[in-house]
């Protein structure tokens, strides 16, 4: 017989008290099976019981404490430099309470590798080496430089935008014709877009956004396909609208996300701030703050919700966010960041859920590990495949 998984978030709700008699029944069990598990548990414990400061979204740490308790676990004696670094491992560790015992609860003999660089491993390299373009005009395609400041000039000999360390911004004053121009984000990258108009949209990663020099007098339109957030500047004489396919999707001023890639066949806006008013199949849709609207290109549907919407924003923060996400759904975003394909050798694999908030910065061998070290699951490694089954 094979020993118990018992999900993390169980172990959670009994550490806060805020456990019922099944969680109970299934910590005992799990905890009279090994003494290690009891070791664990205790670590947790001690954990919780001494930097847990409350319910909130982030665990609030005593970073003075917690740096102490750090030296202690790893037996290293850093230099000064890795304190900057804390405040960010502090996020990572919010990971269901899974990230502070994985990162932070280590076996005394264990090597420690920190999380908070922000490098690459060897998996995930080539995505990085790949950069955002901009194709203006619809002619000429430019390589944007993230490490440098740079003029963009039109073909007119007017400068059309400055690219300034992973922003563009389109120069306001622009005369003449309408012309489109896209610009693609390859796969682990982002770029941020400062409209003629004063829009501010951040693009995520394996995205495009097609967007005019300047907007007309009617009406601010643009085309996206991926995923980007959108803080609309606010013109009541013109609204800005985006189309996605069958999908039109209106504002007047407003911030919100929208998540329009291919292969997940779904249209998905999140409401933040303001209203948006969202065309599908001929029918409107009026979206107030903090709801979604899912609509289902395959089944040609639209659901609307009420979610938390930092749920679905927090990429624009340098953090992947996710609760009670299934592990085939987590996949996907970790392949569109790290471009790393994933093989799943049991189908039940899928089902496996997590909440929890880490970096996007976080190296892909540490991110692995933590999905092994909280699962009953492998993750084995091999070129630029990860092929997960049960233990």
């Amino acid at each position: 017989m094979g020993k118990k998984f018992i999900n993390w978030s169980v172990i959670v709700r009994c550490l806060l008290g805020k456990s019922v008699n099944v969680d109970d029944k299934l910590v005992d069990e799990w905890l009279n099976e090994d003494l290690q598990n009891q070791e664990y548990y205790k670590k947790a414990k001690y954990y919780f019981d001494t930097y847990y400061s409350g319910e909130k979204e982030v665990h609030e740490i005593d970073m003075e404490k917690a740096w102490a308790a750090f030296e202690i676990y790893t037996k290293k004696i850093r230099n000064n430099m890795w304190r900057k670094y804390l405040s960010y491992a502090a996020v990572v560790i919010v990971f269901l309470g899974i990230g502070m015992v994985s990162l932070l609860l280590k076996d005394e003999s264990e090597k420690f590798s920190t999380v908070v660089h922000n490098q690459t491993t060897a998996l995930g390299t080539e995505a990085r080496q790949v950069k955002t373009t901009l194709e203006l005009n619809e002619e000429e395609k430019i390589i944007l430089d993230d490490s440098q400041r740079i003029e963009i000039v039109s073909n007119n000999g007017l400068i059309f935008a400055k690219d300034s360390f992973q922003t563009l911004i389109i120069n306001k004053n622009q005369i003449g014709d309408i012309k489109m121009n896209t610009i693609s984000v390859p796969i682990g990258c982002e770029y941020k877009v400062i409209l003629a108009d004063g829009t501010n949209v951040w693009i995520n990663s394996d995205s495009k956004l097609k967007f005019p020099t300047h907007f007309s007098q009617n009406e601010r339109v643009v085309e996206l396909t991926g995923e980007a957030y959108f803080n609309v500047a606010k013109d009541t004489c013109r609204p800005f609208i985006i189309r996605l396919g069958n999908c039109i999707t209106k504002v007047l001023g407003t911030s919100f996300n929208i998540s329009n890639y291919p292969e997940d066949e779904i249209i998905q806006t999140t409401l933040v701030e303001g209203m948006v008013e969202i065309k599908y199949l001929n029918k409107n849709y009026l979206l107030k703050p903090h709801e979604q609207i899912e609509i289902s290109e395959k089944y040609q549907r639209a659901t609307i919700r009420k979610v938390d919407t930092k749920l679905f924003t927090s990429w624009i923060d340098g953090i992947f966010r996710f609760q009670d996400m299934p592990l085939e759904q987590l996949t996907i975003k970790l392949q569109r960041w790290y471009n790393i394909d994933f093989f799943f050798a049991q189908e039940e694999c899928k089902e496996y859920r997590f909440t929890g908030a880490v970096r996007r910065d976080v190296n892909f061998n540490e991110f692995i590990k933590l999905l092994k070290k909280t699962t009953n699951l492998n993750f084995s490694i091999k070129s630029k495949t990860v092929t997960i089954s049960k233990k």
